[in-house]
C-alpha cells in the first residue's frame, strides 16, 4: 500500500527527536510525491472543498478526516514547491510568507498529521470552551491529553480575510509543544497558507505570550476543556456507505481512525448548599446558577498549574426562590 511506502521513506531519514528529516530532501520529495499520488483526487478532499465553497458546516467524522488527508496534502504540496517560489499547482495554491512553513520544515507536519488523533469540535463546544476567560498560570507538561492531536472545526473561525479550519497540537520533547495551522483566504480555498508556532511548557499565561494571544489561549483553553470530568469524546468511524464508494472509485479508504467528537456529559445538576462552620450565619436569600469557569490548580511536584473546565452549576439556599439573570434587549 502507499501508506506503507511513505511510512517507510519518511522512517529512513528520521534522525531523532526534534529532528525534522532536514538532511534528507530527495526522501522528503519523494514520500511527497507518494502523497499526492494518494490524495490528489480523493472523494474526501473533494468533499472538503465543496463544504467549503457552500459555507456548510462539518458535522460527520468524514468531514474531520476529509480535512485531517486536506491537510496531509497540503504539506506535501509545500514540500514539492519550488525554493523560493511558494506557490504549488494552480488548485492548491501557496502564498508566499515569511512565516509559511518552507519547503522541507513541513515534512514535521506531514508526519504529525499522519500519527495524529482525529477531533471533531462542534460550534457549541468550542463556544462554551472559549466563553470563560483563562486564569493566570503556569503551563504544565500534562496540558496535552493526547500526545498528537488534529483538530476539525465544524465551522471554520478567523477574522476578514483568513479562516483556519484545523490545527494540530502535539507534544514533539525539548520542552514544548509544537502547533501548525492553516489560514484558508475568505475569497478563494485555493489560496492558502499553513503555518506553526511553539508553547514552552513552564511559560507563564499571559505574561509570556504579547504577540499571539488569542491562538495561544485558545489552544490552552481547548486543552482544559477537554481535560475537564465533564466533557467526553464519542468515538464514532467514517460510516461504511463512504468506505464503500471510496472503494468503488478504486481509492484507499480512510484509515481506520476513530474520531473524538468533543461533547459534554449528560448534564447532571451540581448543587453547592449553604456553607456550614464559620460562614454559617450568611443567609441567602435565593440560590443560582454559577457560570461555567476554568480552575488553575498548582503541582509543587510540576511546578506548573493544571487547568480545568468546571461546568456550570447551582449554588445557595435551595429553601429559597431561584434567581434568574434579567437581561435589557434594547433594539
Amino acid at each position: 500500500m502507499i501508506d506503507d511506502e511513505i511510512n517507510e521513506i519518511l522512517l529512513r531519514g528520521e534522525t531523532g527527536a526534534g529532528d525534522f528529516w532536514g538532511h534528507y530532501p530527495d526522501d522528503c520529495r519523494e514520500a511527497a510525491r507518494l502523497v499526492q499520488r494518494k490524495l490528489w483526487r480523493n472523494a474526501l478532499i473533494t468533499d472538503v472543498y465543496k463544504r467549503m465553497n457552500a459555507h456548510i458546516p462539518n458535522t460527520q467524522p468524514e468531514h474531520a478526516i476529509g480535512h485531517k488527508l486536506w491537510a496531509e496534502l497540503l504539506c506535501a504540496q509545500i514540500i514539492l514547491a519550488e525554493d523560493g517560489e511558494g506557490t504549488g499547482d494552480d488548485e492548491f495554491g501557496v502564498l508566499d510568507d515569511d512565516e509559511v512553513v518552507p519547503n522541507v520544515a513541513a515534512v514535521g507536519p506531514l508526519m504529525l498529521v499522519r500519527i495524529a488523533q482525529t477531533y471533531l469540535w462542534t460550534e457549541r463546544t468550542e463556544r462554551l470552551a472559549h466563553a470563560a476567560p483563562l486564569p493566570k498560570h503556569t503551563i504544565s507538561k500534562t496540558v496535552l491529553p493526547h500526545p498528537t492531536m488534529f483538530w476539525a472545526r465544524e465551522i471554520p473561525h478567523g477574522g476578514d480575510e483568513w479562516v483556519n479550519n484545523w490545527m494540530i497540537v502535539a507534544d514533539i520533547g525539548g520542552g514544548h509543544m509544537f502547533c501548525v495551522h492553516d489560514a484558508v483566504s475568505m475569497d478563494s480555498p485555493t489560496a492558502y497558507r499553513v503555518m506553526t508556532f511553539e508553547i514552552k511548557y513552564g511559560a507563564t499565561w499571559p505574561d509570556d505570550f504579547p504577540t499571539n494571544a488569542d491562538m495561544v489561549g485558545g489552544i490552552l483553553k481547548r486543552c482544559a476543556f477537554l481535560n475537564s470530568p465533564y466533557v467526553t469524546n464519542e468515538k464514532r468511524k467514517v460510516s461504511r456507505h463512504i468506505r464503500r464508494q471510496l472503494q468503488r472509485a478504486n481509492e484507499e479508504p480512510p484509515p481506520d481512525d476513530d474520531v473524538s467528537i468533543v461533547v459534554l456529559r449528560r448534564m447532571q445538576v451540581r448543587k453547592v448548599q449553604q456553607p456550614s462552620g464559620e460562614h454559617s450565619g450568611v443567609e441567602w436569600k435565593h440560590h443560582w446558577w454559577v457560570s461555567s469557569f476554568y480552575r488553575a490548580q498548582w503541582y509543587p511536584s510540576e511546578q506548573a498549574h493544571r487547568v480545568i473546565w468546571i461546568e456550570s452549576f447551582l449554588k445557595g439556599d435551595f429553601s429559597k426562590p431561584l434567581l434568574e439573570k434579567v437581561y435589557n434587549v434594547k433594539r
